[in-house]
C-alpha cells in the first residue's frame, strides 16, 4: 500500500475543524446499502435530530450518483471513485471507520470455506481503519485488526454495532486528537 505520512495528523485537522465529524468509509457494498440506510434513518429519529455525533458517508464505488437509497436523509455523501489507485488509496487512509457491509447471506465468497479476501479489508488491517464487520469476519481477521465493533445476521445487531461504533469512534478521536467531548 502507499503510504501518507502525515495522514492522521492531516485527519485531526479536518475532525477538530469539521465540528468534529466522522468520515464513515463504504466500499461497494450495493446490496446492503438499503440495510444501512435504514439503520441510519432508524438512528435520526431516536436522535431527534439532536445531531450529538455527527458524520458523513464516503462511499467508494464506481459511478457518480450515491445509492437511492440515502435520498431521503439528511446524511453528507461524498462519493469517491475507485478507478484510480492512489487516489482511492489516499482516501481509504483517511476513512475514521470503514464499513464493509460483508456477510455471509449476500457475500458467502468472503467466508469459509471460500474465504477470498475483500480489498477494502485489506486497507483495513494496512492502514488499521477501525471497521463495523459481521462477527464472523472479525474472527478470520481479528489478530490483524484494529477496533471493530461487529453484528451478526439481525438487523438489531447492526444498528446496535452502528451506534455503538459512532459513540465510540467519536471518543477515541477526541481523545487521539484532542478537543472537547460534544453531546
Amino acid at each position: 500500500f502507499p503510504q501518507f505520512p502525515g495522514a492522521r495528523n492531516e485527519r485531526c485537522r479536518q475532525f477538530q475543524q469539521s465540528n468534529q465529524t466522522l468520515r464513515l468509509c463504504i466500499s461497494g457494498g450495493a446490496r446492503r446499502h438499503i440495510d444501512l440506510a435504514t439503520i441510519i434513518e432508524q438512528y435520526q429519529q431516536e436522535q431527534h435530530h439532536r445531531h450529538d455525533i455527527n458524520y458523513e458517508l464516503v462511499i467508494h464505488q464506481r459511478h457518480d450518483k450515491p445509492p437511492k437509497f440515502y435520498n431521503d436523509h439528511n446524511v453528507p455523501i461524498t462519493i469517491e471513485n475507485l478507478s484510480k489507485f492512489y487516489e482511492y488509496e489516499r482516501s481509504m487512509a483517511h476513512c475514521d471507520v470503514l464499513l464493509p457491509m460483508i456477510t455471509p447471506q449476500h457475500n458467502p465468497g468472503y467466508f469459509p470455506p471460500v474465504g477470498k479476501l475483500s480489498g477494502c479489508l485489506a486497507q483495513a488491517i494496512g492502514y488499521q481503519i477501525p471497521t463495523v464487520m459481521h462477527e464472523q469476519l472479525r474472527q478470520i481477521y481479528e489478530p490483524y485488526l484494529a477496533t471493530t465493533w461487529t453484528y451478526n445476521d439481525t438487523h438489531p445487531s447492526l444498528k446496535a454495532a452502528f451506534v455503538a461504533m459512532l459513540q465510540g469512534r467519536k471518543a477515541q478521536l477526541v481523545a487521539e486528537c484532542g478537543g472537547q467531548q460534544a453531546g
